[in-house]
């Protein structure tokens, strides 16, 4: 009996599938995410100073954006929704520059950075929100960086990686939850 007869008899696994050789993904920018320069004492890559013209300020959140979009075009993009709604944005990034290069700007993706997570945690939502910032501009979007903490130890480094001078936004709506913030 043949190795493909055992196989249709179900006595013979398959052959795993062929992944990827360890040497590519050293090699890949999407996994290694080093194409940026990086800044601080974590390396957080630099959402780079850029003109945004904040007259007629709009913004409109990521969950109401849609494609060819003639009404809120002059707006900005802002991420103040629940995580789950644009986490796959660090993922497959280049999905999200058709929806979101046709707005005023961009702020840079608000990933959670809770009081409850760890530290390792809290650092590595800042570090994805400034990739997302520091790859939409290398692809020619205007981007706002958005500062994000929850208490003190992440206040150290909420604001690495943002150029100074920056312009910066800031969600306050756990400020209304917690009335000593």
């Amino acid at each position: 009996m043949t190795v493909s007869e055992q196989m249709e008899l179900g006595l013979v696994l398959p052959p795993p599938p062929r992944r990827r050789r360890m040497v590519d993904w050293r090699t890949d920018p999407m996994f290694l995410r080093n194409q940026f320069e990086g800044a601080g004492k974590w390396g957080f890559p630099v959402v780079r100073k850029q003109g945004i013209d904040l007259s007629d300020l709009g913004l409109i959140a990521c969950t109401n954006c849609i494609k060819d979009d003639r009404e809120y075009y002059d707006r900005g993009v802002h991420f103040f929704v629940d995580d789950c709604n644009f986490e796959d944005i660090y993922l497959a990034p280049e999905k999200s520059m058709e929806l979101y290069s046709q707005y005023r700007f961009c702020c840079t993706p608000d990933f959670s950075a809770y009081a409850e997570m760890p530290l390792w945690r809290q650092l590595e939502s800042v570090a994805h929100s400034r990739w997302c910032g520091a790859w939409w501009q290398a692809h020619g979007m205007k981007v706002v960086s958005t500062a994000t903490w929850d208490g003190y130890s992440s206040f150290e480094f909420c604001f690495e990686g943002i150029e100074r001078g920056s312009v910066v936004a800031i969600a306050t709506y756990a400020c209304r939850q917690n009335g000593a913030a």
